[in-house]
């Protein structure tokens, strides 16, 4: 919109405001006039998707189900799918793909979803053990850190 649009103080002239057109009737005088520019903005929208729950966090945003932000064109996009405990993040769609980070400069309204699911169940495995010979056969299983040790 317009700030200003008159002639010099020490002068006289009619002022614009308003985003419409702006007249000026130049005399003798000098004439100034400012134009103010908005940058324009677009909407960032973050979705989850999925049966499993997680929260999608970055510029602005820190939902866990969909939610949005308004941003100035030009913005960098960094956003952060975090799944819940006992859950797995499945990957992006929409304005984001693959399964790391999603990052991109806003130049239009955009919409990344987040896919989340449960975790795997553990798998079970049956180990044999057939005795060849004389003496016995002690086994001990251990888990830890996430694998398992036999001693």
């Amino acid at each position: 919109g317009w700030q200003r649009c008159a002639a010099p103080a020490s002068g006289s002239g009619a002022g614009c405001a308003g985003t419409g057109a702006c007249a000026v009737t130049l005399s003798d005088a000098d004439a100034y006039v400012t134009a103010l520019f908005d940058k324009k903005q677009f909407t960032l929208t973050a979705a989850r998707a999925g049966t499993g729950t997680g929260k999608v966090i970055g510029n602005g945003i820190d939902c866990g189900s969909s939610c949005s932000a308004t941003l100035v064109t030009g913005t960098q996009v960094s956003l952060t799918a975090t799944p819940d405990a006992g859950m797995v993040f499945s990957g992006w769609s929409g304005a984001c793909t693959g399964t790391g980070a999603c990052s991109f400069t806003l130049t239009a309204n955009a919409t990344a979803t987040a896919t989340f699911a449960p975790a795997p169940a553990a798998s079970k495995y049956t180990l044999s053990v057939v005795k060849s010979g004389s003496g016995s056969v002690t086994t001990v299983c251990r888990y830890s850190g996430g694998s398992w040790s036999v001693r």
